[in-house]
C-alpha cells in the first residue's frame, strides 16, 4: 500500500540504489563460494547502528535463502518497530509460517488482510498455517476467500517464498 511507511520509505531512501551495487559484489563473492564474505557485504550496506525499519525489511529479504536465520531476525526487528506496516507483518508471517511457527503468522496475516483486502491471496497462506493448526474448518474458509481461481499464480509465488 502507498500508505505504507516501510514502503513510503522505501522509494524515499532509493533502497534499491544502496543495495544494488552491494548486490552486485555478494553475488560475485558467491559465486567464489565465499558466501560468508557476501552475507558480511550486505549487512555492512547499513551499519546495524543506522538501520531503519526498511532497512530491516530489505536486508532480510536478501538474506531470506542463504541465512534464513538473519532474515527472520532482522524481518522480526522491523515489524516490533512498525506493527502498522502491512508489508512489515507480511514479510513476518512469511518467516514465521518457514520456520514452522504458523501459530504466529496466522495474526501477522490477519493484519495484513485488514490494512489490504485486496490482497485476497493470502488467505491462502492463512489457509495453509491452519490446516497445519488442526483447524480444517477454518482453513477452507479462507481458502475459498483467496480467490484461487484468479490468483493461483501469486498463491503458487508466494507459498514459493515461503517453502523455496
Amino acid at each position: 500500500s502507498v500508505d505504507d511507511p516501510i514502503v513510503t520509505a522505501y522509494q524515499a531512501q532509493d533502497i534499491d540504489g544502496l543495495l544494488r551495487p552491494v548486490m552486485q559484489q555478494a553475488e560475485a563473492l558467491g559465486r567464489d563460494g565465499r558466501v560468508g564474505e557476501a552475507t558480511k557485504v550486505i549487512l555492512d550496506a547499513v551499519p546495524e547502528a543506522k538501520r531503519q525499519p526498511v532497512h530491516n525489511i530489505a536486508l532480510g529479504n536478501v538474506l531470506f535463502r542463504t541465512r534464513p536465520d538473519l532474515s527472520r531476525e532482522l524481518h522480526r526487528k522491523a515489524v516490533e518497530a512498525v506493527p502498522g506496516s502491512a508489508i512489515a507483518q507480511l514479510e513476518f508471517a512469511m518467516e514465521e509460517q518457514r520456520a514452522g511457527n504458523c501459530a504466529a503468522a496466522v495474526p501477522a496475516y490477519r493484519v495484513v488482510i485488514a490494512a489490504e483486502p485486496q490482497r485476497e491471496h493470502v488467505h491462502a497462506l492463512i489457509a495453509d498455517c491452519l490446516v497445519q493448526l488442526g483447524d480444517d474448518k477454518l482453513a477452507v474458509e479462507h481458502w475459498l476467500k483467496s480467490g484461487h481461481a484468479q490468483n493461483h499464480v501469486t498463491i503458487e509465488k508466494q507459498l514459493h517464498e515461503v517453502y523455496g
